[in-house]
């Protein structure tokens, strides 16, 4: 359990797209908690007598009374949105990440300097610097020199296949 971590890009954009959905999973539980609640604590409006009907006039249609949920269905509410935040949180996805999710969605590739990032912050997370890394290849622009300076843990080994159908 203790070994090194893969990082390669297909799993990379995966976690992405995933940390990228449980955030919206989160938002829109926690937006319906809170109407939830402020629907709940809502006093009850006064009733409204009716203004006199002109003559001739159709009354107004009648306006259909808000359903307040219950004390148990906002703690429900709450407690899914509860849930919905901590499994964002558990994911720790860091900024790029949801970068590259948006791309993805909006149908463009990950390439470049997005692509860039999103390979530093997967090698500069914890897991990575206390267990090491496995980089299942270097994607086309990223440069090589990308992993030897700055805050990418250092390489012991560097081990290059290359495949030939010949």
């Amino acid at each position: 359990k203790l070994g090194v971590v893969h990082v390669g890009v297909p799993q990379l954009l995966v976690a992405a797209i995933q940390a990228s959905n449980a955030a919206a999973a989160a938002t829109e539980a926690r937006t319906t908690a809170d109407a939830a609640a402020t629907l709940f604590n809502t006093p009850e409006p006064e009733p409204e007598e009716a203004a006199p009907a002109q003559e001739g006039a159709e009354p107004p249609p009648p306006v259909e009374p808000l359903v307040k949920p219950s004390q148990e269905e906002v703690d429900a509410l709450e407690a899914a949105a509860a849930a919905a935040e901590a499994v964002l949180a558990s994911l720790d996805a860091p900024e790029p990440y949801f970068r590259a999710a948006a791309t993805l969605f909006q149908g463009g590739a990950v390439a470049g300097l997005l692509l860039r990032e999103v390979l530093l912050a997967a090698l500069s997370s914890p897991s990575v610097r206390f267990r090491g890394y496995v980089l299942d290849g270097l994607p086309e622009g990223v440069e090589p020199e990308l992993l030897l300076g700055g805050d990418v843990p250092h390489l012991k080994y560097v081990i290059e296949v290359v495949a030939s159908d010949k």
